[in-house]
């Protein structure tokens, strides 16, 4: 789905778009300690008009933008002889705040949250959950 399908869609505070992307599997290649096969599972996007508000004295639309059921599959070989495995689920939550007047993003601020479950040869090693949380800001 394209930006400008996004903004032809909200156009009052409430309207959101879903975007089931369940089915979209991403290829992970982060060097050599991943195996073939690894690989990320998108999830249900969606974009929703939020409201206005002022970020540095600017006025801008807030769009909140979500992916829920996403998931990953990792298998690592970090040495010849050791295989493990790391399966999870993933959410990513934010709010976007574009300028009004010029249409550029002002501010992001997002929290991505993974719930892993990590094995070493079918072995239950480490349940986690780290939170990260960003703010990107236009200066």
């Amino acid at each position: 789905m394209t930006p400008e399908k996004y903004s032809n869609d909200l156009k009052k505070v409430g309207d959101k778009v879903v975007n089931d992307l369940s089915t979209v599997e991403s290829p992970v290649n982060l060097g050599k300690i991943f195996s073939k096969g690894s690989k990320f599972i998108h999830g249900i996007e969606t974009i929703q008009f939020k409201g206005i508000g002022i970020v540095d004295n600017t006025m801008c639309a807030i769009i909140s933008s979500n992916e829920r059921e996403g998931g990953f599959n990792m298998k690592m070989k970090p040495m010849p002889v050791l295989r493990v495995k790391t399966k999870g689920g993933t959410y990513f939550g934010g709010d976007i705040y574009i300028d009004l007047d010029s249409l550029h993003i002002k501010r992001v601020q997002a929290m991505v949250m993974d719930i892993t479950k990590t094995t070493m040869y079918g072995i239950p090693v480490q349940v986690a959950v780290p939170v990260t949380t960003i703010t990107i800001k236009s200066i």
